[in-house]
């Protein structure tokens, strides 16, 4: 008689090769219906994490429409991992735009925002940020005032994702008025609305002068990811990182470090200036890059 180990693992393996079979010929799929749903959540649950992003991968490229369903059902299946339920919101928010019935992907995700379940909610609303899901944004809006801030959070990034620069006003608008957690998620994600990064970098500039000073850390991360071609607009941010390097804050002082030598300008100065600040991190960055430009000649 086999013992339950034995069970177990005869089970996994005969789950695991039926799901190796659906990724071959995603139409099973349709064909086997929730009986196949079952047997991909129960073996994605026992599925280490490479496993669980090649199945994705492959079913988001060949199978959108069943793989939208399973991941609905993931969201909100209180037995799946943290991490595969991240990674099924994530990706239903990737592939929401291929997938053939929008309307109804919307409506139940929807369902499941307002639901009392706070963690699939929170996905859903995630899920919901699709680039260019103009249906979902009456939706976003409503959390977007909602009284819970972590829902709140959500539908900033969510909003965000649909890369829609007709959302960058509202955004803006509710910049004001926003707790600090929801400010923090909309100054990081201003920057990424092509076409607006003139009016982004005016509204960071005139936080770090009129705003919470605990935001300066997450200003100057998003200062570091805006892509700007001025040479006037790129001089004014890093006038405004060099200005943090004497920061009080050693966080501050490392992101402001950080972000100069990911744009690319670092300089000999800038080094120095910081090669004996009390971070052993922001020391060992300033040792780092004089290491490098002396080893390539450039000093």
């Amino acid at each position: 008689m086999g013992t339950i180990i034995d069970i177990r693992d005869r089970e996994q393996s005969r789950i695991k090769k039926r799901i190796l079979s659906y990724m071959a010929d995603p139409s099973l799929i349709a064909r086997d219906g929730q009986k196949a749903h079952s047997i991909i959540i129960k073996g994605l649950k026992n599925a280490p994490v490479d496993e669980r992003k090649r199945f994705f991968l492959v079913l988001s490229a060949l199978a959108q429409d069943e793989l939208s369903w399973i991941m609905l059902s993931i969201i909100q299946d209180n037995e799946a991992d943290e991490e595969l339920k991240d990674m099924a919101a994530m990706h239903l928010s990737v592939i929401g735009s291929f997938v053939s019935n929008q309307s109804l992907l919307i409506k139940r995700l929807n369902e499941i925002a307002y639901s009392d379940n706070k963690d699939a909610a929170e996905r859903a609303i995630l899920a919901l940020g699709w680039e260019g899901n103009i249906l979902g944004v009456p939706i976003l809006i409503d959390f977007l005032h909602h009284h819970d801030p972590d829902l709140q959070t959500m539908a900033v990034i969510s909003m965000c994702n649909l890369n829609d620069i007709r959302l960058f006003g509202i955004l803006k608008d509710r910049l004001y008025a926003a707790d600090l957690d929801q400010k923090r998620a909309i100054l990081y994600n201003l920057w990424r609305f092509k076409g607006k990064e003139e009016e982004a970098l005016t509204i960071y500039l005139e936080m770090l002068v009129d705003g919470d000073p605990v935001l300066r850390y997450d200003i100057i991360k998003a200062l570091t990811e805006l892509k700007i071609d001025s040479p006037r607009h790129i001089d004014i941010i890093n006038k405004v990182m060099r200005t943090f390097l004497a920061d009080p804050d050693a966080d501050v002082r490392l992101c402001a470090v950080k972000g100069l030598l990911k744009r690319g300008e670092m300089t000999r100065d800038d080094a120095l200036f910081v090669i004996n600040d009390p971070s052993m991190e922001v020391k060992r960055i300033a040792l780092s890059y004089l290491g490098k430009k002396k080893k390539a000649n450039l000093f």
